[in-house]
């Protein structure tokens, strides 16, 4: 399938407890595609949403992952919070959300009717997720419509965001861009 490409990007990213085995591979997926997202939202058992400029310098993108890093992955995950934040997003035109979670929801209430009204809403709903994540949660996402896709190593992240979004990127020309070594 060819896609059209999108700078329209909104990602979810869980930075709750259970993500602590993947927090490098987290901020790894994040990396490769950050130069076209418009909102991250970062959630664990509070939200935070963070819009990105259009001129976005090297530098900053560099500081940004490194404040989420070092703010670290702790507490539990409230899928519902965040969701219900990215309906408040003010999003004319076709959005892609992009979720990088274990998809452990461990909070009040349940997620699955607000990811129904996304996909619904949204032209793309993305959930890239690690082995060790909700299964039940990862199957309700699909069978409403969303893309899941597991992913055991960040290497193939570049590969799904290619193929999905349409992004012209490698993990080989990102490291260059970001002028990472």
């Amino acid at each position: 399938m060819n896609y059209k490409r999108t700078n329209n990007i909104v990602v979810l990213l869980d930075t709750s407890g259970s993500m602590v085995p993947h927090g490098l591979w987290a901020i790894t997926c994040l990396a490769t595609f950050v130069h076209k997202v418009r909102y991250v939202v970062l959630f664990s058992d509070k939200v935070s949403v963070v819009k990105l400029s259009r001129t976005r310098s090297n530098r900053l993108i560099i500081q940004f992952l490194k404040t989420i890093l070092g703010s670290g992955f702790r507490g539990n995950t409230d899928m519902v919070s965040a969701l219900k934040e990215v309906n408040k997003i003010p999003l004319p035109g076709k959005y892609t959300l992009v979720i990088i979670s274990d998809l452990k929801h461990n909070m009040p209430g349940d997620p699955v009717p607000l990811v129904r009204s996304l996909v619904n809403r949204l032209s793309r709903f993305i959930v890239i997720t690690p082995v060790n994540h909700n299964h039940v949660l990862a199957e309700e996402v699909r069978s409403l419509g969303g893309e899941v896709f597991i992913v055991k190593s960040p290497l193939e992240i570049p590969c799904i965001l290619k193929k999905r979004l349409n992004l012209k990127t490698s993990l080989v020309k990102e490291r260059k861009r970001l002028s990472i070594k």
